[in-house]
């Protein structure tokens, strides 16, 4: 009976065998496009092997239905290499690419292309850390160039353009608006000596000052028939997070006073403080209902605030992000507060929201970029941020932060036209914090406003 028993396990043993050996086997199967060498699961590539293309190209690494899926290492015939992750015969994922001219691109890839956070180097010395789309730099980044000089801010189509900051190594700086790499716009060029050139710039050479504010246009204002605007304002603060490391000084008493001043200012003031998603929803849906009965609608807030793939989000109290892709589901979205404005006919938006985030530590290396991203203004609106894109705001030691205490003398300043309103706060806080601080403003106002009628 043993020896029977014996038996049969042999055989049942030799059958199993006999069915692995057809089922998968390390072959070589010719294609259109050139020779296939590797493991084969029922005539499908599938696991570790290797491919040579007829245009002499060669991917070494992980197949899974058929497909180029997992680690591979993809060379070309001209010599450049890339080492990373494979999606359905694509590269994907994160990975490596190595240039025979000496270049390197590290970071997210998408549909064989830089899509994502990357960091891509020259052999010159130059460097680029920032947003790509579509192989392009498009987004918000860093370039330093080889001798030291630094541009932060925004690009498009592969160059520097839009709103952004220019560090020199003589101890020079530029902020404002650029255009292919060049100062172009509105800007301001800090000199080491002490020298200040702000206004409109045009291929890197300044044109002239826009508009000097002096009491002389500040009467002539007066004169001008200007209408009185029904305004409202949905004005927020949160500092009270639950979880304590969140935590923040002054934005519900940045948000106390703005609000006691917009309703000295004639303002209906609908006051938001300390609330958690839910409930902030439901205070921007009040503020939605009774906006449209307005000609002004501006929004406040002060708080935590933090940007995600070119979005911003406003940070309840309640929010906890373990990681990065939490931030859409548990924060409020920016733009959504921008189109229930839409009514309006004029929209200010005043954003203190650019305080450190701690949340950020924890999450994995290179998924976060600090500070707020810039919005263009849609037409009838002005967008003001508490610092300059990218970088980060104070809260401040006193009552109030930086920003909004420079907020604050300005609206007590009367007759004062809102183009000028704007610039005051930036050179304010400007000189407060030794220039560590710049706030930005994008607009496309048309339409003079006053906040201080007198």
């Amino acid at each position: 009976m043993r020896l029977l028993l014996l038996a049969i396990c042999l055989i049942c043993a030799n059958d199993i065998l006999a069915q692995e050996s057809v089922v998968t086997q390390i072959y070589r199967k010719t294609y259109t496009d050139g020779v296939y060498e590797g493991t084969l699961v029922n005539g499908v590539r599938e696991g570790q092997g290797t491919k040579y293309f007829t245009n002499g190209d060669k991917y070494v690494g992980e197949y899974k239905d058929d497909k180029r899926n997992g680690q591979g290492t993809y060379t070309w015939s001209s010599g450049n290499k890339y080492v990373g992750e494979f999606k359905d015969d694509k590269i994907d994922g994160q990975g490596t690419k190595y240039f025979t001219s000496g270049d390197k691109y590290v970071g997210e890839w998408k549909d064989d292309k830089f899509n994502g956070q990357g960091t891509y180097t020259w052999p010159n010395g130059h460097k680029y850390v920032g947003e790509y789309k579509d192989d392009e730099r498009n987004g918000h980044g860093t370039y330093t160039w080889s001798n030291g000089n630094k541009y932060v801010g925004e690009f498009k189509d592969d160059k520097i353009d839009g709103q952004g900051t220019k560090y020199f190594t003589n101890g020079d700086k530029y902020v404002g608006e650029f255009k292919d790499g060049k100062f172009n716009g509105q800007g301001t060029k800090y000199y080491k000596n002490g020298e200040v050139e702000s206004g409109i710039w045009e291929n890197d050479k300044f044109v002239g000052p826009i508009r000097k504010t002096t009491e002389e246009n500040v009467t002539n204002l007066k004169k001008r028939e200007i209408p009185h605007y029904r305004r409202i304002a949905l004005v927020m603060g949160n500092a009270e997070y639950e979880n304590e490391n969140y935590r923040l000084r002054n934005p519900v008493n940045d948000a106390t006073d703005v609000t006691k001043k917009l309703k000295v200012l004639g303002f209906k003031v609908i006051p938001s403080f300390n609330k958690s998603k839910q409930e902030m929803e439901q205070d921007i849906e009040q503020f939605r209902k009774q906006a449209s009965n307005y000609d002004v609608a501006l929004f406040y807030y002060s708080g935590h605030g933090i940007q995600c793939d070119g979005t911003n989000y406003l940070v309840p109290t309640d929010a906890e992000l373990p990681e990065k892709a939490y931030i859409q589901y548990r924060c409020v979205n920016v733009n959504m507060i921008l189109d229930l404005m839409d009514n309006c006919q004029m929209k200010i938006v005043i954003l203190d929201a650019c305080r450190n985030t701690p949340f950020a530590k924890s999450w994995n290396r290179g998924t976060y970029i600090k500070g707020l991203a810039t919005v263009n203004a849609s037409q009838g609106t002005l967008i003001a941020y508490a610092t300059s894109p990218g970088m980060v705001a104070a809260d401040g030691t006193g009552r109030n932060s930086p920003y909004t205490s420079a907020l604050l003398q300005a609206f007590d300043v009367p007759n004062l036209s809102i183009f000028y309103l704007f610039p005051r706060v930036t050179a304010n806080v400007r000189e407060n914090t030794n220039g560590e601080q710049v706030p930005w403003t994008s607009s496309s106002l048309t339409e003079e406003f006053i906040f201080n009628e007198q």
